[in-house]
C-alpha cells in the first residue's frame, strides 16, 4: 500500500480589524468626517461592533456594525457628525472605540484601533454690553443698559455692580449659567440726590458704574467689561436772593 503523506500547512491570513482613518476631522459648522472598517480574513460567525463615544460632542450615523462570511473584506463607511453646541471649547478631540463581539473565537474582543475626531470649535466666549454711556437726573430720571454671554459658561458667571457717590445700579450681582447665558440681564442706573451744587442747569456731572466678573469657566474667570459713563443732570442750583435798596446803607 502507498505511504501516507502528513503535510504541515501554514495559514497565511490573520485574523484582524481593518480601521481606515485613524484621525479625521469634523467641524462644528456642519463638516462631517468619515472612516471605513473591514476584516483581514473570513469571519467563521457574526462579528457585531459596537461604537463608544461621547454623544454630547459627536455623532454617528452607524454606531453598530455587523460583518459576515458574505461582507467582511467591504469596506463599511461611518459618517461622524459634530455636535453644533454653544460651548467654546476650542479645537478638541473625541476617541470613538469599537467593541468587537463574536462567536468566532478569532474575532471576539480583537483589538480595533481607536479613531480620533478632532472638531473645529465654532463658539467664542465673550460679554455684550448694551450701552456704555446713560444720562439720568438728580429728579429720578433712571437709564438702563444690559449685558448677556456669547457662549455657554461650563460654571456659574457671576458679575458684581458698582457705582460710586454719584450713580448707583438697582443690581449688585447679576448671574449666568448655561440656561440662561444668552438672555439679556438689564440693569438699572439711578442718580445719587446728594443736594450738593455740582453744576449748571442743563449741565451735567460724570458718575460710573464699574464690573468685576469671577467664574469657575476659565474662559469667563476675570473676564473685562467696560465701565458704564453716566451723565447726571443735577437739580441742586443756587437761588437768588432779591435784597431791598435802602438808602443810606
Amino acid at each position: 500500500p502507498a505511504n501516507g503523506i502528513t503535510m504541515s500547512i501554514r495559514d497565511n491570513d490573520e485574523a484582524a480589524v481593518l480601521v481606515a482613518a485613524q484621525g479625521v476631522n469634523a467641524t462644528e459648522d456642519g463638516q462631517t468626517a468619515v472612516y471605513a472598517i473591514r476584516l483581514a480574513t473570513r469571519p467563521t460567525a457574526l462579528l457585531t461592533l459596537l461604537a463608544q463615544y461621547d454623544e454630547d460632542q459627536i455623532r454617528l450615523d452607524k454606531p453598530v456594525l455587523r460583518f459576515d462570511a458574505n461582507n467582511w473584506s467591504e469596506p463599511q463607511q461611518v459618517t461622524v457628525t459634530a455636535i453644533d453646541d454653544a460651548v467654546d471649547e476650542g479645537p478638541h478631540t473625541v476617541t470613538v472605540v469599537h467593541d468587537a463581539r463574536s462567536t468566532d473565537g478569532r474575532y471576539n474582543a480583537a483589538p480595533v484601533s481607536p479613531i480620533d475626531v478632532i472638531i473645529e470649535d465654532n463658539d467664542a466666549a465673550g460679554m455684550d454690553v448694551s450701552r456704555t454711556r446713560l444720562l439720568v437726573s438728580e429728579n429720578g430720571r433712571t437709564d438702563s443698559y444690559a449685558i448677556s454671554l456669547r457662549s455657554a459658561p461650563t460654571a456659574l458667571v457671576t458679575v458684581q455692580i458698582t457705582g460710586d457717590a454719584q450713580a448707583q445700579a438697582d443690581a449688585l450681582t447679576l448671574f449666568f449659567d448655561p440656561e440662561n447665558w444668552e438672555t439679556p440681564q438689564t440693569v438699572t442706573v439711578r442718580a445719587v440726590n446728594d443736594g450738593a451744587n455740582e453744576t449748571g442747569p442743563g449741565e451735567t456731572h460724570p458718575g460710573v458704574i464699574t464690573h468685576r466678573v469671577t467664574s469657575d469657566d476659565p474662559n469667563y474667570e476675570g473676564f473685562s467689561l467696560p465701565a458704564i459713563a453716566v451723565d447726571i443732570l443735577d437739580n441742586d442750583w443756587p437761588s437768588t436772593v432779591w435784597l431791598p435798596i435802602v438808602e443810606g446803607l
